[in-house]
């Protein structure tokens, strides 16, 4: 807290973190504002015509629509065109200098070469590749979201995405496109077609080779989801822990080092050690497992059901991991059903429960969302304050002004 407080204090510093702030703030009240109905309670009990409720709704649409691309569109304005960020040069580099030789070199994954090389046609300009990436993560959310709008609060998923990943998505911009690839196939989730999920997963593995660990979230939910499975739900946790930090381990020698697309990953994995934990991911982690304990009880589907409980676990599992393999602290970004869908639709869950109940359920209701506010301005404060330096995101910088 004391290092966002130092950035406010610094004129260059808070003019960048007041530009985030408002941005943000608006993308998030657009949001919200795409789902406000101008249905009142005497539309919905039919006394008034047909005619003129088709119009209501035929009005409504186009409203709900437009405050959607509003909030899409400063979103992409900034990240688009945006001329900071610690990685950015390192993308522009690989933009103008890959080529079809690098598929099978290990340099980067093999769909991002594709990715850059297809996109090359418009220009040479590295500004193309960053439109481009920024084009198509906002793209794949806000399609995602819309077609998702009849079972979650919108407006809390952007909030999550702004507060938790946008800033940083000015630097780290191919995990976010990855994140926003494995959100899209989230309806294969919802319809149990967990094959077809599967290769989503590992499509998005040729974006960042990291969406491969979604695999346990996926693999937990299949063993939730088949009765048969789940006595051995434990088990099989011990396992994948073991065979994990094996993997770690031979990654900080020369075993994993002779294959060319892990290569580049092993100056990540050295020096793992567990000797520092800390208290942070426990209080990043444990209020969305309150939620999703609450929520649980409120859902009547159980693929749901056991998509919350899957995915809640292995997130607060991999945050865990993080202390002792610092790269594993990224893996958070890429539960973006958790974060986008899941916790949106325990907040829809939740307000249609609370507000049915009177005075004092809208009284509860109100107090969770402030509740919810709260925690994510809480991360995106601490994320300001201990990594923008990191991430080179302040003082933020626009190639057109």
């Amino acid at each position: 807290m004391s290092q966002f407080i130092h950035l406010l204090k610094d004129r260059t510093s808070a003019g960048s973190v007041i530009l985030y702030c408002s941005v943000i703030a608006i993308a998030i009240v657009a949001a919200f504002l795409s789902q406000y109905s101008l249905l009142n309670k005497s539309d919905l009990k039919n006394t008034v015509s047909n005619d003129v409720m088709k119009g209501k709704r035929i009005i409504e649409s186009y409203i709900q629509w437009i405050w959607l691309a509003l909030s899409f569109f400063v979103l992409w304005f900034i990240s688009a065109f945006a001329d900071c960020g610690a990685d950015r040069e390192t993308y522009g580099s690989i933009f103008s200098n890959v080529s079809i030789s690098d598929l099978l070199s290990g340099w980067q994954e093999p769909g991002f070469i594709l990715f850059n090389m297809f996109f090359r046609i418009f220009g040479d300009d590295p500004r193309v590749i960053y439109i481009a990436i920024s084009t198509v993560t906002l793209f794949l959310l806000y399609r995602t979201w819309y077609k998702l709008r009849n079972e979650v609060l919108i407006g809390y998923g952007v909030l999550a995405f702004t507060t938790m990943f946008y800033v940083q998505s000015l630097s780290l911009m191919r995990i976010y496109m990855a994140s926003a690839m494995l959100f899209a196939g989230v309806k294969f989730l919802r319809q149990g077609e967990y094959g077809k999920y599967s290769l989503v997963i590992l499509l998005t593995s040729m974006i960042h080779y990291s969406s491969l660990l979604m695999f346990l979230p996926l693999g937990l939910m299949y063993i939730l989801e088949n009765r048969r499975y789940r006595k051995y739900v434990l088990n099989i946790l011990i396992i994948v822990v073991l065979v994990m930090v094996f993997f770690a381990i031979a990654a900080g020698g020369s075993i994993l080092s002779s294959i060319p697309i892990f290569s580049r990953f092993q100056s990540y994995l050295q020096n793992v050690s567990f000797s520092n934990i800390g208290v942070m991911q426990f209080v990043y982690n444990i209020p969305i497992c309150i939620l999703a304990f609450f929520a649980y009880y409120l859902m009547e589907n159980k693929t749901e059901k056991n998509m919350l409980v899957a995915f809640t676990s292995a997130a607060f599992f991999y945050a865990l991991l993080s202390y002792g393999i610092q790269v594993f602290g990224r893996v958070n970004s890429l539960f973006s059903v958790l974060y986008f869908f899941l916790i949106p639709m325990c907040m829809r869950k939740m307000k249609d429960y609370f507000m049915s109940g009177g005075k004092k359920g809208r009284i509860i209701y109100s107090m969770l969302s402030c509740a919810c506010v709260i925690y994510y301005v809480f991360r995106f404060v601490i994320y300001l304050g201990e990594y923008c330096d990191l991430d080179m995101i302040i003082p933020y910088t626009n190639v057109l002004f």
